[in-house]
């Protein structure tokens, strides 16, 4: 669905554009969320994350469903990063490289359920 922007036209024009691109969002309704694989895998190509929360229940918790899918992302993003460091140091035959240092920090903050995006 294109992003409707009343700057773009104007935009287009001043850089001479010939072929005008709207911003494109996509919502995909992952069905029982990150409780399966290709759930995980699909929460993964996003760019962005809308998470709805059942909320209107007696016994409603969304806090504790917010921290589950946090948790199962933390879990996928840290068997990436093991994977990808195991082989950096397969590659780097025992040498201390750049891609192995950042692996390992990575690797270190999710460990401590750190994000990524916070780790520096």
């Amino acid at each position: 669905m294109p992003v409707p922007d009343p700057r773009l036209p104007r935009l287009a024009e001043m850089e001479r554009s010939r072929k005008t691109v709207h911003a494109q969002v996509g919502f995909v309704d992952v069905p029982g969320g990150t409780s399966s694989a290709q759930g995980v895998a699909k929460l993964r190509e996003a760019d962005a994350l809308a998470i709805v929360v059942r909320c209107f229940a007696p016994d409603a918790r969304p806090a504790a469903e917010l921290e589950e899918v946090r948790a199962d992302l933390l879990l996928a993003d840290a068997a990436v990063v093991e994977s990808a460091l195991e082989k950096a140091e397969k590659r780097a035959r025992g040498k201390q490289t750049a891609e192995v240092a950042v692996l390992r920090s990575a690797n270190a903050s999710l460990g401590a359920e750190t994000w990524l995006s916070e780790a520096g």
